[in-house]
């Protein structure tokens, strides 16, 4: 009997120094200060996740201001540009010794060609079947085989104007041959027979994800409808990025442009062109800007056979930069590159040249009175 109630006072203070134990933890919990236990029980702010792809970022940002952080999409187009090129007469029978290679293999070595979105010349001519001839024979009667004009690929050639006095020279037959000559190699055209303004004479390309205008009209022999041309250029100004005018025009081996010449750019520029190309004066003429707008007037020969004099063997290259931003254009910078060639072969003018060359361009063109940046003798930010 004494061992069991040694058992049970055990028991008993046992059971006394747990529940002190446990009112004793309640008091001393209970005696913290409030501002310490409120401290305690807050939650941090959670930062915001946005995912992208199969990653995780934070970002300090409050989750409403996350579209702010996307940023503006920025997309440079760079546009190469020459004056005429013909392959028949003479050029023909410099093909037919060494191809292209001989006639601007030098040029392509200077790395021009490479890295442009657009590669675009005047094509003075018809592209028939085998470079055929038709009746009528005219004077100044050019074909050319679309072989000799496929090679071109080789040098990154992707565009043609098509609009001049030459596309007709073997009648409707050779036009629509010309069309689909190019269509099967891969050339993209635009341009219609002389004066004439029709669905032919414009389209819109994407060039790197940009939406691009392109026209060209050719006022040789008779005036263009300027009616038809300027609702042509405003319907490319409402649905692309960039409008490029390419314009056969002006009077044969004359530098200066004239009145009617600056007129109509003018008018292309007002209803929404960027960029005038201009060709078929056989020779350089000046250079304009317009509000903000650059006008080259005339390119000259880029391949020809006309050897007679130093002009004809002038030309002039373009490359053009175009920055936008949103697909809004916001710059354009164009650097130009004189050319010289002979017996058809053409290269980078020799520097012995380029000061006299510069100095005359000068003379014809129209600078003085816009907002330009000479980077350096050929280079100029249009702002």
């Amino acid at each position: 009997m004494p061992k069991v109630k040694i058992a049970i006072l055990a028991l008993i203070v046992m059971l006394f120094g747990i529940t002190s134990y446990y009112l004793y933890s309640l008091y001393t919990e209970s005696s913290k200060p409030v501002a310490d236990v409120k401290s305690s029980q807050e939650i941090p702010t959670p930062a915001a996740v946005k995912l992208i792809g199969d990653q995780a970022t934070t970002s300090t940002k409050p989750i409403s201001n996350l579209d702010d952080q996307t940023a503006s999409a920025t997309t440079t187009l760079k546009l190469l540009f020459f004056g005429d090129l013909m392959a028949d007469r003479q050029v023909k029978i410099e093909l037919k010794k060494h191809g292209w290679k001989e006639i601007i293999g030098e040029l392509k070595a200077t790395g021009i060609f490479e890295g442009q979105d657009l590669v675009m010349a005047n094509l003075e001519g018809a592209v028939t079947d085998e470079g055929q001839h038709f009746s009528p024979q005219l004077a100044n009667d050019f074909a050319f085989d679309p072989k000799t004009i496929a090679e071109l690929k080789e040098y990154n050639f992707n565009f043609f104007s098509l609009a001049n006095n030459h596309l007709s020279d073997q009648g409707l037959l050779g036009v629509k041959q010309t069309e689909i000559n190019l269509a099967k190699n891969n050339f993209n055209f635009i341009g219609c027979t002389d004066s004439r303004v029709n669905s032919c004479s414009a389209k819109i390309v994407t060039l790197n994800d940009v939406p691009v205008g392109l026209a060209a009209f050719s006022l040789v022999y008779k005036p263009i409808d300027e009616e038809l041309a300027l609702a042509k250029i405003k319907d490319l100004k409402a649905n692309s990025s960039l409008v490029i005018i390419n314009l056969h025009w002006g009077s044969e081996y004359q530098n200066q442009f004239n009145k009617k010449q600056q007129q109509l750019a003018h008018a292309l520029i007002d209803a929404g062109a960027d960029i005038i190309i201009g060709h078929h004066p056989h020779v350089v003429q000046g250079v304009e800007i317009y509000h903000n707008r650059p006008i080259f007037y005339s390119l000259g020969n880029f391949v020809f056979d006309q050897y007679q004099s130093q002009l004809t063997q002038q030309g002039l290259a373009v490359k053009i930069a175009a920055d936008f931003t949103d697909k809004k254009i916001n710059k354009l910078t164009f650097s130009l590159i004189p050319l010289e060639s002979r017996s058809s072969q053409v290269n980078v003018m020799s520097e012995n040249k380029l000061e006299k060359f510069w100095q005359e361009l000068l003379k014809v063109s129209q600078l003085e009175n816009s907002p330009l940046k000479l980077n350096q003798p050929w280079s100029i930010i249009v702002l």
